[in-house]
């Protein structure tokens, strides 16, 4: 079962009847024990991103507050000069200049907190329980309603619904990925960052054992290696956890390594004549090569559900990075698969 070697127990990917074994994946699919498992995983995940959103939302900033009054930002003009005409304010410069920036300080804030808003906030994407998101029109009332409206209509409605579909089909692979970018987004605080960061780690340490114990359920039931127990299941995840949480955060380690190095890399190239001659002259290919590494440690994230399988077919042969490589290696080479 390790390697997939073994021909009497699976069937061969180029069987003309291999296409059957979908059946087989359903009936193994609607196990209780999984479904179980799975949506315990969901309340979980919900309730601590509900309970870290609930942390980390605050209010709307108040632009009555006194921190964007212009007696308190006017302190911050004492002794500066006017850039445009390098002299200090005058009376009549000085109390524009004041407001300027008082309104620019609270547009900036202003804007930050929308983003974590719209995350964290009421309502938000993050924040939500599971109950209360859309989840699109119900399959069976939309398939009862297509019947009875006039057959010209069948195809504008069948091309919306996919549209609403879609998205609720593509939302585990979205909630993993939308803390990623946001992290990495312009206009986003340090406070939101760090919320992200924290929801992200709590996304993947509860599906690193929820998603084992799915994946090994079903590595075995598809083997015909005999019954397995839930039991055994949580046994086989927990002996081996360290690996199936590694799996993932690996890839988000080291696109967090090469983006803090080139951040570095780019405050080095403000230094006159080294930043133009070095760094962004004979050192551009170091640029090239980090968004590189950057870039395939990305297609392995968007693989990541293929991780937990390999590491649950595989066992004590195969490690966190063996799944990082095989889930990079299927979506580069086998995309529209994949998908």
């Amino acid at each position: 079962m390790a390697d997939g070697r073994d021909s009497t127990t699976a069937s061969s990917a180029r069987s003309p009847y291999s296409w059957t074994e979908i059946f087989r994946c359903f009936h193994i699919a609607l196990d209780p024990r999984k479904l179980l498992v799975a949506a315990l995983g969901i309340l979980l995940m919900s309730f601590a991103w509900w309970l870290l959103s609930a942390i980390f939302w605050y209010k709307a900033p108040d632009p009555n507050s006194e921190k964007y009054q212009p007696s308190t930002v006017q302190k911050d003009f004492e002794g500066k000069t006017n850039p445009q005409t390098g002299k200090q304010y005058t009376s009549d410069d000085l109390p524009k200049a004041v407001k300027a920036e008082a309104d620019r300080r609270y547009e900036a804030d202003y804007a930050q907190w929308r983003v974590l808003d719209s995350l964290a906030g009421p309502g938000g994407r993050l924040s939500t329980m599971p109950w209360f998101a859309d989840r699109g029109e119900n399959p069976f009332l939309f398939v009862t309603n297509l019947i009875a409206s006039p057959a010209v209509e069948w195809w504008g409605r069948s091309i919306n619904y996919l549209k609403t579909v879609a998205p609720v089909l593509l939302e585990p692979l979205n909630k993993l990925l939308l803390p990623v970018v946001m992290i990495v987004s312009p206009g986003v605080s340090p406070l939101t960052r760090l919320y992200l960061i924290l929801v992200l780690l709590t996304f993947i340490a509860i599906w690193a054992f929820c998603a084992g114990i799915i994946t090994r359920i079903a590595a075995v039931q598809l083997a015909n290696k005999g019954p397995i127990s839930l039991r055994q299941a949580v046994r086989f995840v927990c002996n081996r956890y360290l690996g199936y949480l590694g799996a993932p955060l690996v890839p988000l380690i080291i696109i967090a390594v090469c983006a803090l190095g080139l951040i570095i890399y780019g405050i080095l190239g403000l230094i006159p004549f080294l930043g133009d001659l070095i760094i962004y002259g004979l050192g551009l290919p170091v640029i090239l090569l980090g968004g590189a590494a950057m870039a395939v440690f990305l297609i392995g994230l968007v693989g990541y559900p293929l991780m937990y399988p390999t590491l649950s077919a595989e066992g004590d042969q195969s490690d966190t990075f063996d799944a990082l490589s095989r889930s990079i290696n299927y979506v580069a080479s086998s995309p529209w698969q994949y998908i």
